[in-house]
């Protein structure tokens, strides 16, 4: 089986070809290798979370507002090494990290909830209460005031009947059908001038309320406002006569009906308000899962920087690659050597003094070298930092100081310098040119 870096597609691939029309193989074995302490785990992990992010978008289940892409999670210098060296840390505190933001993000949501409550319980169902308290007020002092002011009198046929007066430009109908043809003449008279000036007509009054007729153009209709403590409307019909009476009629016994609407909706508003000041008391509920992650993430993060603290595999490598390429200077038969890389555009020269090795680097054209000076430790097989120059900066590093995560971080970078100097040395080829024999009584044996 042929390997390389697994990503999704290369898997869905591998396994097409095998369940595939064609196959006539009655059952087959998939088989995915992996190789300890490499980076096998992490490259699997991305796959991982990016199929974790790409089921939750295509089932719609727990979407979040914003998916970042493992692929922007950078490894530092420390996490690649305990990654090769195996270190279960690493993969801990990448899982720490994921839980802790994930449910960072589910308090933030929890916050925001709790802040549109108090703000509801606040402000929101306080003005939505007292607005509807004071249409259903207003609605019962209309409804109250329509079934006043009926007129007793006697049809055609001589028989008591009572009704409401219905005034037209101050003329008075009682008689239904009447006072409904006075109605549908007004309309019909002043239909065209409405319709063109998007003006308000009073005509009258009805049942303690003043009526307004005007044309209303998104429903290309007729229609009247019964102004009371607050307006009523209804449609009204330029083709009938009582028609029009019996709608106004309607509309007042309609105010009752919205009353008990009115008055339910605020029961349910009041009591939705009360159990939403029980609900802003409630804390995060996932508050000590979210604390025990961050401790126990604080507790990896200072294990992995005790590891990074001990950790000398870069110092030895350069101990093994400093006593391969000048072994003559390392290990005392020589007190230096000077020659060229490659072709002869930079100038090497390296030297032994006591225990501390130095490197010179520069360009021919160019008399400011870069120095690397380091304390051979051979009994542990590994050098120490000892000091560093270049055209911009000069330090030196005391080697029996205890370490700090800043002072590690810096003494790594400039190692991994001068392990890709070695790198280029070891590609472009070194030419000695001056190479002085040190005295029989001075070298080292080591």
């Amino acid at each position: 089986m042929r390997y390389r870096d697994e990503c999704s597609t290369d898997m869905e691939q591998r396994e097409g070809r095998i369940e595939r029309q064609g196959n006539e193989n009655p059952s087959v074995k998939i088989f995915r290798y992996v190789t300890d302490k490499t980076f096998d785990s992490f490259l699997y992990q991305m796959l991982e979370s990016k199929q974790r992010f790409i089921s939750q978008i295509m089932t719609s289940k727990t979407p979040e507002r914003v998916c970042s892409d493992i692929d922007e999670q950078a490894l530092d210098y420390a996490e690649v090494k305990a990654l090769c060296a195996g270190n279960p840390l690493i993969r801990e505190e990448m899982e720490l990290k994921t839980q802790i933001k994930d449910l960072t993000s589910e308090k933030n949501r929890f916050n925001e909830q709790r802040y549109k409550l108090q703000d509801d319980i606040r402000i929101k169902y306080p003005q939505q209460i007292s607005t509807l308290e004071t249409t259903v007020e207003k609605n019962a002092h209309d409804f109250e005031k329509a079934q006043q002011g009926a007129v007793e009198y006697a049809d055609e046929k001589g028989e008591t009947r009572s009704d409401y007066p219905l005034t037209i430009n101050g003329k008075s109908h009682l008689n239904r059908r009447e006072a409904g043809q006075a109605l549908k003449d007004v309309v019909s008279r002043n239909y065209s001038r409405l319709a063109s000036d998007k003006n308000t007509l009073s005509i009258g009054e009805y049942r303690g309320f003043k009526l307004n007729i005007f044309y209303d153009d998104l429903t290309n209709t007729m229609k009247m406002c019964m102004q009371g403590e607050k307006p009523h409307y209804i449609d009204l019909n330029i083709s009938t006569d009582i028609g029009n009476m019996q709608r106004m009629d309607n509309a007042i016994a309609n105010i009752a009906k919205e009353n008990t609407g009115l008055t339910e909706k605020i029961s349910t508003l009041k009591s939705e308000l009360e159990q939403m000041k029980v609900d802003v008391m409630t804390e995060f509920p996932k508050a000590a899962e979210l604390a025990k992650l961050e401790r126990r993430l604080n507790d990896v993060q200072d294990e992995l920087t005790k590891f990074e603290l001990t950790d000398d595999s870069l110092a030895k490598e350069l101990f093994d690659r400093l006593t391969e390429t000048f072994p003559d200077v390392m290990f005392g038969d020589r007190p230096s050597q000077n020659g060229f890389v490659g072709d002869n555009t930079d100038k090497v020269s390296v030297s032994m003094d006591g225990d501390i090795f130095t490197f010179r680097k520069s360009f021919v054209t160019n008399s400011v070298p870069t120095v690397y000076a380091f304390a051979v430790d051979y009994e542990n097989k590994k050098v120490q930092l000892a000091g560093y120059k270049d055209s911009l900066q000069e330090q030196s590093f005391d080697i029996h100081a205890a370490p700090t995560p800043e002072s590690v971080k810096k003494i790594n970078a400039i190692l991994a310098d001068m392990d890709d100097l070695l790198d280029v040395v070891d590609e472009r080829g070194l030419n000695i040119v001056d190479d002085e024999i040190a005295e029989p009584n001075k070298g080292i044996n080591r």
